[in-house]
């Protein structure tokens, strides 16, 4: 499981629906992101834009707002869905307010990064906590003074 670069698209004053790149969804459903401006920032923001998932199907998993900036910024696609079609595009629609920054000349170029394993657990995203195979929670005793943790 790594994170890997899925694109870097530029947004320009014709931009409606910029294809990011192509993307698979693991079986356990939801993507996650990693998103950033790498366009110089010039002091303001672009607000935002609408991320989502399109396979043959269409928007399998829903759609999110996803506020770029200069750092990089987590975002969970899709969150206990899962898709049918596997395989489909990133895609990125900027808001219509978004654009009066970049027909003044400014550019706004975003990249986005995927953090997808195919070999984690079912539970990884459904169960929060620690839990057993059986989604069982696991007891937690403390052990002496040094703050360890027993299962």
């Amino acid at each position: 499981m790594a994170w890997t670069r899925v694109g870097e698209v530029t947004i320009r004053p014709e931009s409606d629906e910029v294809r990011v790149g192509v993307i698979e969804v693991p079986p356990q459903g939801g993507i996650e992101l990693m998103v950033r401006q790498t366009s110089p920032y010039q002091g303001f923001r672009f607000a935002f834009g609408i991320l989502s998932f399109k396979s043959a199907l269409g928007r399998e998993l829903g759609t999110v707002r996803c506020y770029p900036s200069p750092e990089w910024t987590a975002i969970k696609l899709g969150e206990g869905l899962s898709s049918l079609s596997r395989s489909g595009e990133l895609l990125f629609e900027p808001r219509s307010y978004n654009l009066a920054w970049i027909q003044r000349g400014f550019v706004w170029s975003i990249e986005f990064m995927a953090d997808i394993g195919f070999d984690l657990p079912p539970d990884r995203v459904r169960v929060p906590g620690l839990v057993n195979p059986f989604d069982i929670l696991l007891p937690l005793v403390k052990v002496g003074t040094q703050g360890r943790i027993q299962f």
